[in-house]
């Protein structure tokens, strides 16, 4: 831009000076991208919001919403001052994540990008399913049932899970999931007889679709060791047959049905 300066003290001749300033335009800022938290249903609209603001206050804006499926649509600005927010709404056409991105742009090139940090999941209740596992460590001190003193539970614990919906209308899923916990003593050799492990010294908990959630389940005396009785064990002293150990009725995989 050029600013001009006339100076008159109506004697002299006027004086006009001129100087060309070249002001550089500041792009917008944006806020946070919100998408939906909870899973979206196979041909739900899902909406989208930010925030913006430009120090420009005489600019206008224009947005662009990408939704992740190579689809991309106009957003909606509402604007006063240069500072605003933009909306927008998509339905997709299957099943997935998908991570949105919105681009604003000013009247003078001026772009910002945002990004959700969450992505927005979709899923189709009539062909959907979710199924997982995995293992954790329980560290000494972790699981104490008896005694908030006692860490001799430790072992690894192998959990698992399947969740479907039963049917096409259907609003809640279901589902099962297991949870194995493989108890060792640390410390061989300080055992007492309540604490000698029994079939494989491995506690299960395993949760029907129907059964509301109680893990882990009510702590007890015996909540570390399965119910039933223990392997027989191999005569002591000379002659004799040996016998064989009973197997464990709990299985050594973890299964998921």
């Amino acid at each position: 831009m050029t600013a001009t300066v006339s100076v008159s003290d109506s004697v002299n001749p006027t004086v006009v000076r001129s100087a060309t300033s070249n002001v550089a335009n500041v792009a917008p800022t944006a806020g946070a991208l919100t998408v939906p938290v909870a899973p979206v249903p196979l041909g739900t609209a899902a909406n989208v919001l930010t925030t913006f603001a430009d120090v420009g206050r005489n600019d206008t804006h224009t947005a662009t919403i990408s939704w992740g499926d190579t689809t991309t649509s106009s957003g909606v600005v509402t604007e006063v001052a240069a500072s605003g927010s933009v909306t927008g709404s998509h339905v997709y056409a299957a099943s997935g994540t998908y991570t949105v991105s919105v681009t604003i742009r000013d009247d003078n090139a001026g772009t910002v990008i945002v990004t959700a940090t969450t992505s927005v999941v979709v899923y189709n209740r009539s062909l959907s399913f979710v199924t997982g596992g995995g293992w954790i460590n329980s560290p000494s001190g972790a699981y104490t049932p008896g005694n908030s003193t006692d860490p001799d539970l430790v072992g690894r614990g192998n959990f698992g899970f399947v969740a479907r919906y039963p049917s096409p209308t259907a609003t809640v899923p279901t589902g099962e999931t297991e949870f194995q916990l493989r108890i060792r003593n640390p410390h061989p050799g300080t055992a007492t007889a309540d604490d000698r492990p029994r079939h494989g010294d491995r506690w299960a908990y395993h949760r029907p679709p129907t059964q509301p959630p109680d893990f882990p389940p009510p702590a007890s005396a015996d909540s570390r060791h399965p119910p039933g009785p223990a392997p027989p064990r191999a005569p002591r002293g000379g002659g004799g047959s040996r016998s064989r150990p009973r197997r464990s009725p709990y299985p050594s995989p973890l299964h998921v049905r």
